[in-house]
């Protein structure tokens, strides 16, 4: 669990510094290459340092695939998005317990969950980044182009603008940059970091809100799938149930 908090944190700050597609690609590759190494490790001490390198890869994936799907969605639909990516989460606790009773061999079985993440690296580097991503590197022509390709695809003409995605202050910068193809940052851009979180004292209640909410739903997440091993009857359906 100390690999999942520190991989949330590394990843997450990561993903706003570089791009949430280099980090799900980055995260995707490592946690095939860090699981089908911990099936082979002949060493316990190895296998605990293996283990704590999986859960933060794999928890700096779940966090960035989480903003990167919600940044797509619009504010009518982005709860409904955010519960159905979730939702693949509790299909894998799902498909674990499927694979645990039918896989006993534990090597073998960490081997096939490892080669689950390999069809995502066949087609990761087709993923555009996000339009709000972009807009805050300043690449307000390639957000621009973004938003068009997604109108054509569901068969629409576009009508939004970056400008009206901006704040009102970054409207007059986002207009004036929209016709330039080079990356740069807006000239009144402010170098951010975890701190700025706490900034202002609305922008701390919101996170220590979000922070709260995501403690009190992942300690019981955990509790009960964690846990439900130690209940009576089957472990295994136990643990499917748990993910359902």
């Amino acid at each position: 669990m100390l690999g999942v908090l520190i991989g949330a944190l590394v990843f997450g700050d990561l993903a706003d510094r570089i791009g949430r597609v280099k980090i799900m690609m980055f995260t995707s590759l490592c946690q095939f290459v860090l699981g089908v190494s911990v099936a082979l490790s002949g060493n316990y001490y190895i296998f605990v340092v293996l283990r704590f390198l999986l859960a933060m890869v794999s928890s700096g994936y779940l966090v960035v695939v989480f903003v990167y799907v919600t940044e797509f969605a619009g504010i009518k639909v982005r709860t409904w998005t955010s519960i159905h990516v979730q939702a693949f989460f509790a299909v894998g606790i799902m498909v674990v317990a499927l694979t645990g009773y039918l896989v006993r061999v534990w090597w073998i079985y960490q081997i096939i969950l490892s080669t689950c993440t390999s069809p995502f690296l066949l087609f990761c580097w087709k993923f555009p980044e996000t339009p709000f991503y972009l807009m805050a590197r300043g690449r307000y022509k390639d957000a621009q182009a973004l938003l068009d390709r997604m109108a054509r695809f569901n068969g629409l003409k576009c009508r939004l603008k970056v400008e009206d995605l901006l704040e009102p202050e970054e409207r007059e910068n986002g207009t004036a940059v929209l016709g330039q193809e080079e990356e740069r940052p807006a000239p009144s851009e402010k170098k951010l970091s975890i701190l700025s979180l706490f900034g202002s004292w609305r922008m701390a209640g919101r996170t220590c809100t979000v922070w709260s909410i995501w403690f009190i739903g992942s300690l019981g997440y955990y509790v009960f799938s964690l846990g439900s091993v130690n209940l009576g009857g089957n472990q295994y359906m136990n643990l499917f149930l748990a993910g359902k």
